[in-house]
């Protein structure tokens, strides 16, 4: 008697139970002339991160923990923007969803404005 009340209430934790889901970790890397800004949605919150192109640097956005993402990007006349996605695991690539995630990438010849969006595979 006492061990069915015991496994009863158990079975009512778990069923009370919500399990958090799992982020992934993002970096993205731009390169060339233009900007690109992300809401990122982690498992501790929001965050807004931008990162902006220089034709010798490389700059990027991380984020540890993502769950979705938004992005917008944005190339002046005669810019050139590349995108790399260096880490991304568990989401598909926005570019073409049957490249796996290490070879994700595009380059967009400005003038351009555009978005897309990380969703988890």
């Amino acid at each position: 008697m006492v061990i069915s009340g015991i496994i009863a209430a158990l079975a009512a934790l778990q069923a009370g139970a919500s399990v958090e889901p799992a982020g992934a970790d993002i970096n993205i890397r731009i390169i060339g002339r233009g900007t690109m800004e992300c809401a990122i949605t982690t498992t501790d919150g929001n965050a807004n991160r931008r990162a902006r192109a220089r034709a010798s640097a490389y700059d990027s956005i991380r984020m540890d923990d993502a769950l979705s993402a938004a992005c917008t990007y944005d190339v002046p006349d005669g810019g050139e923007l590349i995108i790399r996605f260096i880490e991304t695991d568990g989401f598909a690539c926005p570019f073409d969803a049957g490249i796996d995630e290490e070879s994700c990438n595009t380059t967009i010849d400005g003038p351009a404005e555009g978005a897309f969006e990380l969703i988890a595979n």
